[in-house]
């Protein structure tokens, strides 16, 4: 698939993606956790419209984070509505702990420099108190583990890490336009595959939401 078909296709995801998210939103049957989730469509929405804007082998760097974040969404998506321990309450003890460590790393990255211009917000040293010990969230490794995908997701996760991070590679042999252009593909095509995995799991979220009572 060329990349001009890979972009229509994403830009016709997308699209379904807003549709059903709406409809999981709008629907009163819907319970909190199908309604959470669509932040989930939210964001691979963004980042699939990442993908279509920018169009130059310049910016494989963009298109390789992109793809990442989409394969990871799917991954979250999947879990939580196939895993047998996934919940609303398990959902949120994971936020929680995402937030306590952002706090804690505010706090850490502030005591490290006394330049009070470069320092976070002083609000998190007063809101930073001795939490519960929270269950971690599952490494998207382990994801992939539970749901059959880890050597895909390993491949995957050595190909993009050379190019969302500043590796001697991407930054000293990006004259290789040809092998760079190749690669870009690699991405632009994975990502259009995790958009419609990504896509036909929120359908089974409608489907579950249209049965009849």
């Amino acid at each position: 698939m060329n990349c001009d078909k890979i972009y229509d296709e994403l830009e016709r995801l997308a699209g379904e993606i807003t549709l059903l998210r709406n409809r999981i939103l709008e629907s009163e049957r819907a319970a909190t956790l199908p309604k959470m989730l669509c932040n989930l469509g939210e964001y691979v929405i963004r980042q699939s419209r990442r993908l279509t804007v920018t169009r130059s082998d310049d910016d494989i760097d963009i298109v390789a984070h992109a793809a990442r974040g989409i394969a990871e969404a799917t991954l979250l998506l999947h879990y939580f509505t196939s895993a047998p321990t996934a919940s609303l309450d398990l959902l949120m003890e994971f936020v929680d702990r995402d937030f306590s460590e952002i706090k804690e790393g505010i706090v850490a990255l502030n005591a490290s420099t006394n330049d009070t211009r470069l320092q976070g917000p002083s609000i998190v040293h007063s809101t930073l108190a001795k939490l519960p010990r929270r269950r971690r969230p599952p490494t998207f490794g382990e994801l992939a583990r539970l749901f059959g995908a880890e050597p895909e997701h390993r491949s995957f996760y050595k190909l993009y890490s050379k190019f969302v991070h500043p590796s001697p590679y991407s930054v000293f042999k990006t004259q290789d336009s040809e092998i760079t252009s190749q690669i870009r593909q690699i991405f632009l095509t994975r990502a259009a595959i995790y958009v419609r995995e990504f896509t036909e799991r929120m359908m089974e979220i409608i489907n579950i939401l249209d049965e009849p009572i």
